[in-house]
């Protein structure tokens, strides 16, 4: 077996492919978009090149691709954390354990050779890109915005002296068929009480003169996060192009004040699971039509964000989201929603859907190690 770095087009290809065909007959895998998955790894077109550095790995054996890696230094981490922290990321393999120490070690040389300290993960350039690995849940699909990997990951990275750093759940929410009266009650009392309205959009450009306040609020909302770095006005853009071209004004919920100006929102996605699953990774010839097709049948949602704006918080104003997103659930017969993974130790957040019938079936896992 041999470690090879990630140096030409092709070789590129390969590491973005080999998953497609690691899960190849796994019902629970999300494949991404081939395109998308290039891109991510182009120091050109994505900008997190911009503070960050990285270095791809595959191991090849009998000339056939068995297991990849990525090494990555996110250079705003270490000056905001104030130690000098790297991260692997994207690791596929096939069951070998010495697939995974060839690999493993691989990365970890080369951050050494960075003077690197500790090393996390998975963990992808930024927060925005899929993170952890799965820990519990192993037969559960996943969805579009995280990754999926088979149970001998975290055995074999623990074997190797990787020791838990922070665990996310995730849930599933089940929709009811029509808005509790209690909570559509409490959210009008609450927009009426502070002067709040919700933006009504017809369609995404409606959405666009917010863009840079929606990052903003992130950057303010998730900063004391695990491994959270501010989002660059270059990602701003990157982010929009990548995602927004997914929101459905009805999945999409932005609170105003009586300035015009943003304190809050909802994104959620209408969920492209079942449409990604068929297409493997590409977009022609009929790919694009059944992503498409998901945006107008569909009885899924995926909830990706949701941010208050610090001086609203503990006001209450999550309410008012929920009143909306479960408003338009309704009204497009979604039944079901895919919560983002969250901190183990985020309950403000995990408390709220408590208020909702829900099922905790899925745990991911970020690990650390000294070198």
């Amino acid at each position: 077996m041999q470690i090879i770095e990630v140096d030409t087009h092709k070789a590129l290809r390969e590491f973005v492919k080999f998953p497609y065909r690691l899960y190849r007959d796994n019902p629970h895998y999300v494949p991404g978009i081939i395109r998308d998955e290039m891109m991510n790894f182009n120091p050109r077109k994505n900008p997190a090149y911009g503070f960050c550095e990285a270095k791809l790995f595959l191991a090849v054996e009998n000339s056939e691709v068995v297991g990849r890696v990525a090494a990555i230094i996110n250079h705003k981490a270490i000056e905001k954390f104030k130690d000098q922290r790297g991260r692997f990321g994207y690791i596929d393999a096939i069951d070998d354990f010495e697939v995974f120490r060839a690999l493993m070690e691989a990365v970890e040389e080369y951050l050494r050779s960075k003077g690197i300290e500790i090393i996390q993960g998975p963990l992808g350039f930024t927060d925005l890109d899929e993170e952890g690995m799965l820990i519990d849940g192993f037969d559960e699909t996943g969805t579009m915005t995280t990754l999926y990997n088979h149970a001998y990951y975290p055995e074999y990275v623990q074997r190797l002296g990787y020791t838990l750093d922070v665990t996310w759940y995730e849930y599933e929410i089940s929709i009811p068929d029509r808005v509790d009266p209690r909570l559509e009650t409490l959210g009008e009392h609450l927009k009426k009480k502070y002067h709040l309205r919700v933006l009504e959009a017809r369609g995404t450009r409606d959405f666009l003169p917010y863009i840079e306040d929606i990052f903003r609020l992130i950057n303010v909302c998730y900063r004391d996060l695990y491994n959270i770095t501010e989002i660059s006005e270059d990602q701003m853009v990157y982010y929009k192009n990548k995602f927004f071209s997914l929101v459905q004004p009805d999945f999409i919920r932005l609170i105003l004040d009586e300035r015009d100006s943003l304190v809050a929102f909802g994104i959620g996605f209408p969920s492209l699971v079942k449409p990604l699953q068929k297409n493997r990774g590409r977009l022609f010839p009929l790919g694009l039509f059944r992503i498409l097709r998901a945006f107008k049948v569909n009885d899924r949602v995926e909830l990706a964000l949701i941010a208050v704006d610090p001086i609203f918080q503990g006001k209450g104003i999550p309410a008012i989201i929920f009143t909306e997103f479960m408003k338009s659930f309704v009204k497009n017969h979604i039944r079901y929603g895919d919560l983002n993974p969250q901190l183990e130790d985020n309950h403000k957040v995990r408390n709220h859907w408590n208020k909702f019938e829900h099922r905790q079936h899925k745990k991911r896992a970020s690990y650390k190690k000294l070198l």
